[in-house]
């Protein structure tokens, strides 16, 4: 299944509207980073809502990315763009929404959280 192109255009919209072209990230910019995530969730034949977070995991910050695109009090914004599904799953990927028990969270980027024990 794949993402409808005018939600991903949306998206990238934002992104880009946010300065995620501009972002400095291993292997380019952050937006760069950003679409290969999806591009490697589709080839993996994950489900929309997967491959949109992938393409917007960093929108609130990463352990290993500090700069959030948005505050927290702002996902609506999000959620509007990519759905609510989508939006949770970034939301979990969030420092801030790491839940109590330490354990990591549903989606992880290795490149963005590298100090991420994968073992």
């Amino acid at each position: 299944m794949s993402v409808p192109p005018s939600t991903t255009s949306q998206a990238v919209a934002l992104l880009r509207e946010l300065g995620a072209e501009t972002l400095d990230h291993p292997g380019g910019t952050l937006l760069a980073h950003l679409r290969r995530v999806q591009e490697q969730l589709a080839t993996w034949g994950a489900r929309p809502a997967l491959q949109l977070a992938g393409l917007c995991h960093a929108f609130y910050g990463t352990d290993g990315f500090a700069t959030p695109l948005l505050p927290l009090d702002r996902r609506t914004e999000l959620a509007a763009v990519i759905g609510a599904e989508a939006e949770a799953l970034v939301n979990s990927t969030s420092p801030a929404s790491t839940p109590p028990s330490g354990k990591p969270p549903a989606l992880i980027c290795t490149t963005c959280s590298p100090a991420f024990d994968r073992s």
